[in-house]
């Protein structure tokens, strides 16, 4: 824990953990092709991390996955990805 304790939490918590989170969201989203799974993942990996870390949930869990349900609905509206 050495390197988590180093890193400020407010950098943590608005820039590190969700280009994670919403990055694996949208990775297996693509790879899945189902737009349904992202907002799904989002909520369980950055629920899992904060209480690895934090030891709580904040309301952040559940703005990333509605942010990743969002970006998901677009995805799938626009035609360049193949859903």
């Amino acid at each position: 824990m050495g390197f988590l304790d180093s890193i400020d939490p407010f950098l943590l918590q608005l820039v590190i953990i969700p280009i994670i989170v919403i990055g694996v969201g949208v990775s297996v989203a693509i790879i899945k092709r189902k737009f349904y799974i992202r907002p799904i993942i989002t909520l369980i990996l950055n629920g899992f991390i904060e209480i690895c870390i934090f030891n709580t949930l904040s309301s952040w869990c559940i703005i990333f996955s509605i942010l990743s349900l969002v970006l998901s609905f677009l995805l799938v509206k626009s035609e360049k990805f193949d859903y």
